[in-house]
């Protein structure tokens, strides 16, 4: 059914003649007002690589909300929830990338503002020692060629580069040159478009 309004003006002197009818007006049934998605909380900043990263979804006035995500290297944005927020207006899931990610929350409405999280490298360092030298070795995740690896010492809690390796073939690596046993050793990945750096395991060698 529309309706039509009129209005009309009361002072000390009186009250005026009704204004013209305003134009017809037919009334919606839509629950509430709908908004843009939003991110609240915001989401972790960074994760290491497979970790769970919650995700909360607020949409003022409720309803149906998609979540998409872009994953490095990839260029596209894909679906990868989908959601009915119901009275309370909130929607919660948790994502588990491999690589740097960015997000959004879609509504008939309109997009949320994009949230990126930079996602971290796993490294597990090993090695062995023989007569006074140690050859460390190791692997990342996730598993791909071309990444540039720092090996280090550490002495008294700071770590110091002495070596450098790039990653091939399913993510091994192993430093150049032989080192010096009785050391402990971390490896630190640099952090590229992909993924952001990431620290392995300590592993002191024998002498």
């Amino acid at each position: 059914m529309a309706y039509q309004f009129t209005v009309t003006a009361t002072s000390a002197c009186g009250q005026s003649p009704p204004s013209e009818p305003s134009a017809a007006v037919t009334p919606s049934s839509t629950r509430g007002t709908i908004e843009n998605p939003l991110f609240y909380p915001r989401p972790p900043r960074s994760v290491l690589v497979g970790a769970a990263a919650p995700i909360w979804i607020t949409v003022p006035g409720g309803g149906d909300v998609i979540l998409l995500a872009e994953s490095a290297p990839s260029q596209r944005f894909v679906v990868v929830r989908r959601f009915d927020t119901g009275s309370e207006a909130r929607a919660s899931t948790s994502v588990n990338p491999r690589s740097n990610t960015v997000l959004f929350a879609r509504n008939s409405n309109g997009d949320s503002p994009h949230e990126q999280i930079a996602v971290r490298s796993a490294l597990a360092l090993s090695g062995r020692a023989q007569a006074g030298q140690a050859q460390v070795m190791g692997s990342i995740v996730p598993g791909r060629a071309g990444v540039t690896i720092r090996i280090c010492s550490v002495t008294k809690g700071q770590a110091r580069q002495i070596d450098s390796a790039v990653t091939g073939d399913g993510g091994r690596f192993s430093a150049a040159e032989p080192l010096r046993a009785g050391t402990t050793y971390i490896a630190q990945s640099v952090s590229d478009t992909t993924n952001a750096a990431g620290q392995s395991n300590r592993i002191t060698l024998g002498n």
